[in-house]
């Protein structure tokens, strides 16, 4: 029931850090990068929006991620719980996933490919490891 309540909210503030991404330009940072991939940019609005929509129908509490883009102007999607890390890193055809949770790259990350059916999965393991 809360997670109704709260929905425009939670959509104001992920639609918010898109229309900051919109607005970038090159250089954006002073260094060179690119802005934000308009098809990049596209493909990830849809990935959040039916992650948002798959975790609040599957009654899951939303963590709303933090929104950027890289020097490449590709979008960067992350959510931080406790020790788990989740970012998502979006181009403009694929997008991938990577679990953190410690700094060893061999034994306590895992990086793939992000598929739809993955979505609950994830974001249990974000939220209980």
């Amino acid at each position: 029931y809360w997670l109704h309540e709260k929905l425009p909210a939670i959509q104001t503030r992920v639609r918010d850090q898109f229309y900051a991404l919109h607005q970038r330009q090159d250089n954006w940072d002073s260094r060179g990068s690119q802005k934000p991939n308009r098809l990049s940019l596209s493909y990830a609005e849809g990935i959040i929006t039916d992650l948002l929509d798959s975790i609040t129908q599957a009654g899951y509490i939303w963590l709303t991620p933090s929104i950027s883009s890289d020097e490449d102007g590709n979008i960067t999607i992350e959510w931080h719980k406790g020790k788990h890390e989740l970012h998502i890193e979006v181009r403009e055809n694929e997008a991938e996933y990577i679990k953190v949770w410690g700094t060893s790259i061999e034994n306590e990350m895992h990086l793939d490919f992000l598929d739809r059916k993955q979505y609950l999965t994830l974001w249990n393991w974000l939220l209980h490891g």
